[in-house]
């Protein structure tokens, strides 16, 4: 045990939940960036639920009848103030050219200077998405393809010197 209340070989995932103020436009946008979505209802409440690969971000409308006092008084500031989503996708470049295509606000734009492709941008709600290679694809560069028995070929002729 590592000291943590939960071993940490269990399975977990997480499905971010946005509160956005136009269900249809958010979907359309998301949709736009290759994203699936499927409407869904919870409580009376109709929301979307956006995927790539297996990133969730579900849509909620942000004036829903569930909301009490509270939870409007909350949402009664400006959305996506300092929330980023970042999502690790081997598509980054497809990502780039759909967002170009939509006419999303870029706040980054795609980096490949690091070695790694990355980008920043805004959703229509003021959510910031940031989008980059996996870690492990950025720092590695496909090995180089040796001749089958170089090396043996090469000991042999050292041994004849």
């Amino acid at each position: 045990m590592n000291g943590n209340a939960f071993p940490l070989r269990m399975a977990t995932t997480l499905n971010v939940v946005l509160n956005v103020t136009n269900v249809g436009r958010s979907e359309r946008f998301y949709r736009k960036l290759g994203f699936e979505t499927a409407r869904r209802t919870e409580g009376g409440v109709e929301y979307v639920e956006a995927s790539l690969g297996d990133a969730v971000v579900s849509l909620f409308p942000k004036d829903s009848p569930w909301a009490d006092e509270e939870v409007r008084d909350w949402l009664s500031g400006p959305l996506g103030a300092g929330v980023v989503l970042y999502f690790e996708t081997p598509e980054v470049e497809r990502v780039w050219r759909a967002a170009k295509k939509a006419r999303a606000r870029i706040e980054l734009a795609l980096d490949t200077e690091q070695g790694e492709r990355a980008f920043m941008m805004d959703d229509p709600d003021g959510y910031v998405l940031f989008f980059g290679e996996p870690e492990a694809k950025a720092r590695t560069k496909a090995p180089r393809k040796r001749r089958a028995g170089a090396p043996a070929r090469r000991a042999a002729a050292s041994a004849r010197r």
